[in-house]
């Protein structure tokens, strides 16, 4: 199994000048395995050059790589000022390779792009080869996940858990970062039923031409009274399509046992999550 957040492993080296139109970006693989997939890495821009996050090209040589470039900071002025850079890299084990970012618009498209759809309140991102739905007005975790267009996972009606409350209502932020075709990231944050902490904040991640999805989830222990917040379990549930049964007497589970009838449909199977 890949381990989640792998590109991360890939860090971006950068040097720049106030007068530059040409960035080198240094790309280093630290942890001694070869790999495919997309590295990301924030840069600094000088203040007053640069509005428009499409007018950027990525070269290998002279060859063009696909780049997506994402606002995080602009100055006063509404130019540019922290960036993220996205782009699709394979190294080899402990290798290293360096690209430029020109500041000329770029013309190629990558691999098995993001696309983000919305219908009956279900948003989906997916890059062809992967799929997740989640429901944006009740948000409840991943609803659905499918690989190679078939449904594998799906979290039925309870994909959060917290002290035997589910997340499922409508999420504090719903927040789609980063959106493009490189790479996008939905950001949420939420409460459990009508307890005000601890709180949740997850960050769901698809990359153009990888069969992953990246999920970071964090508890948020913030507030007035939080210091005496008791958590006796939390919760993120998935099932595997074709082992589902309903299980739905919403009953809660007695103390110290699993919650896994709660609510949700249990799968009979080995458990790979």
């Amino acid at each position: 199994m890949r381990q989640p957040n792998t590109f991360a492993a890939l860090f971006l080296c950068v040097t720049c000048s106030a007068q530059a139109v040409e960035i080198p970006l240094t790309v280093a693989e630290p942890a001694g395995i070869a790999r495919s997939e997309v590295a990301s890495g924030g840069i600094p821009l000088p203040e007053g050059k640069y509005r428009d996050p499409a007018g950027f090209s990525l070269w290998d040589g002279d060859e063009e790589i696909p780049v997506q470039v994402s606002p995080i900071v602009k100055y006063a002025d509404g130019s540019l000022h922290w960036v993220l850079v996205s782009f699709p890299v394979s190294l080899e084990a402990n290798g290293r390779k360096t690209f430029t970012l020109k500041d000329t618009p770029g013309k190629t498209a990558p691999t098995n792009p993001v696309v983000v759809t919305e219908a009956g309140g279900k948003v989906t991102i997916s890059n062809s080869l992967v799929s997740v739905v989640v429901n944006k007005d009740k948000f409840d975790g991943l609803k659905s996940v499918c690989f190679q267009g078939k449904e594998v996972f799906n979290a039925a009606r309870a994909g959060l858990m917290l002290n035997g409350r589910s997340a499922g209502r409508k999420p504090i932020l719903f927040d789609l970062r980063y959106h493009g075709p490189v790479r996008t990231t939905l950001y949420v944050k939420g409460n459990y039923g009508e307890q005000a902490n601890p709180s949740f904040a997850m960050a769901i991640t698809l990359c153009a031409g990888e069969p992953v999805i990246h999920v970071e989830h964090n508890l948020r222990n913030g507030g007035l009274g939080a210091l005496d917040t008791e958590i006796t379990s939390a919760d993120v549930r998935l099932g595997l399509v074709g082992q589902l049964r309903a299980d739905n007497s919403g009953t809660a589970p007695a103390k110290g046992k699993s919650p896994a009838a709660y609510g949700w449909q249990s799968f009979a199977g080995a458990a790979i999550v």
